[in-house]
């Protein structure tokens, strides 16, 4: 086997990455996290998600969106509860507004009472602007609705 010496002689104290025929010093930032690009991208945990946002549908037969994560941020939403407040619906679809289109992932077609949740369990990724859609199919023009994510957040490549 070959010898492997790096190129210059890194600071004792730095971490060492391996490329295949050299080591690296790992590059950090003033907070300590570890700087990656590209194919480089670590799975990095921030924290847990539990977003839950409530208020008026569109309108009769409508939807409503869910919060969006802020900048540098990426939701990894594994699952979605909706429900509608103050009438009995029928069906509940899910979406992600990609411009003008609507990508569905998700319709629970039942009879759901006042209050009671359709459920997604899967992954949904979401960046800086994205929501989950939920349509209310029987439900009325005012009605107050709710729509919850909950998952894990990453930051962005550094």
């Amino acid at each position: 086997m070959p010898e492997i010496v790096p190129k210059e002689a890194p600071d004792p104290r730095s971490l060492l990455g391996y490329d295949g025929t050299n080591f690296y010093v790992l590059k950090v930032d003033s907070d300590g996290r570890l700087h990656v690009r590209g194919e480089d991208q670590l799975f990095t945990y921030k924290g847990r998600l539990a977003s839950h946002r409530r208020g008026i549908i569109s309108g009769a037969d409508g939807f409503y969106d869910s919060n969006s994560p802020p900048a540098g941020e990426i939701w990894v939403v594994t699952n979605v509860a909706a429900y509608d407040r103050i009438t009995a619906t029928t069906s509940h679809a899910y979406y992600t507004p990609e411009g003008v289109d609507l990508i569905a992932f998700r319709r629970q077609t039942e009879a759901f009472g006042i209050g009671i949740f359709s459920e997604y369990h899967g992954l949904v990724y979401l960046e800086e602007g994205d929501v989950v859609r939920v349509h209310f199919t029987g439900a009325l023009a005012g009605d107050d609705c709710v729509v919850q994510l909950t998952g894990q957040i990453m930051t962005l490549e550094t």
